[in-house]
């Protein structure tokens, strides 16, 4: 490799964030093209949700839902799985988001089961 090719590549490894440093949130039992105007908003405030009580960026992070083959139907609830990025410290401590996650997705899709996890 040439000197200024491994340059380029350095230069474009550096503009390029991490995946390590997003956040990122797997809705499973919803598909996303089910109701997209429901999903928008849900990813929408799902965010804010945890930007607020994190202080963690809404840019850094990604919400994607999937229909798992064993969710037939929304009757047998929601998983919510929120992997937090490998970072050292939070600006601040989340409290309460598990509790406001799982209302907001109860709100939304009308589902009464739902079970959020926080993973490292």
């Amino acid at each position: 490799m040439l000197g200024w090719e491994k340059e380029k590549n350095l230069k474009i490894k550096e503009e390029q964030p991490m995946l390590s440093s997003f956040l990122v949130i797997l809705v499973h039992g919803i598909s996303e093209g089910e109701d997209h105007k429901k999903t928008v908003a849900v990813k929408k405030k799902l965010k804010q949700l945890i930007e607020v009580a994190s202080g963690f960026p809404t840019i850094n992070m990604m919400v994607f839902f999937q229909q798992n083959i064993r969710f037939q139907d929304t009757s047998e609830g929601i998983y919510c799985e929120v992997k937090w990025p490998q970072v050292k410290t939070l600006p601040r401590e989340p409290k309460n988001l598990k509790k406001d996650i799982s209302g907001l997705l109860k709100e939304i899709f009308g589902i009464t089961k739902v079970r959020v996890d926080f993973k490292a």
